[in-house]
């Protein structure tokens, strides 16, 4: 029997017929076996490191795509911090500049907004700190003032609209009717302000640089007149 190529002798009862065939199914079986031993192993290891590969790549891809997200949810907390932090700062800024200074430059504008409304100031009292931080103080100014209904409106009207930060928000408004002069009104209220700690600070300064100044002047020409005499 030949077997690629190569005879073998075999012993058996087999015809020569019956022995070709088995040589044949022999033949496929190795046929068969070298195929799937050099053909449909590594074609499924192939297939299987194809596999592994595809979803290494997916996972790499799901990874970059949640990195991307991450990345634009970044920017985005980014950019809206930066606009609140450029909002906070502009409102601290005019915050800053319509804080007023202090308490007789307060009373400067009170007097001279009652004086252009027609209102006649009675008394003020003590002036009261209601809040206070390490920016801030806020104090309420009780006045006592004496007008008419249309003049008061005007009066709160323009105070409540200045340059400064007013408020009569939390003030209670007393009124009462002048028995000897028909239409004229008593009124009792609390004007409140804000007053920025910088402002105060920078202005206390001031003024001690001023006295020390004036100081100093009177001082020299004092020895100079001396001298002289």
């Amino acid at each position: 029997m030949v077997l690629f190529g190569k005879e073998l002798k075999l012993e058996s009862d087999f015809n020569p017929k019956e022995a070709k065939m088995f040589a044949v199914f022999i033949s496929i079986l190795v046929i068969l076996g070298l195929g799937y031993v050099l053909v449909y192993t590594p074609t499924m290891t192939i297939k299987s490191l194809n596999n592994e590969i595809e979803a290494k790549n997916k996972e790499k891809e799901t990874v970059s795509i949640k990195k991307t997200e991450a990345e634009n949810k970044l920017a985005d907390s980014q950019r809206l911090f930066e606009e609140q932090n450029e909002n906070y700062l502009k409102t601290k800024e005019k915050f800053i500049q319509a804080s007023v200074i202090n308490d007789t430059g307060l009373k400067d504008m009170v007097a001279q907004i009652a004086e252009k409304a027609q209102v006649k100031i009675v008394s003020t009292g003590a002036p009261e700190v209601i809040e206070e931080n390490e920016e801030f103080i806020k104090k309420y100014f009780p006045y006592e003032v004496e007008t008419d209904v249309n003049r008061l409106g005007r009066f709160l009207y323009w105070l409540e609209n200045s340059n400064q930060l007013v408020t009569f928000k939390g003030s209670p408004l007393e009124v009462k009717l002048d028995q000897a002069v028909p239409g004229l009104i008593v009124v009792k209220l609390k004007i409140g302000a804000y007053f920025n700690l910088g402002k105060m600070t920078d202005d206390i300064l001031f003024d001690q640089t001023q006295a020390n100044t004036s100081e100093g002047a009177i001082n020299t020409q004092t020895a100079e007149g001396g001298k002289q005499w």
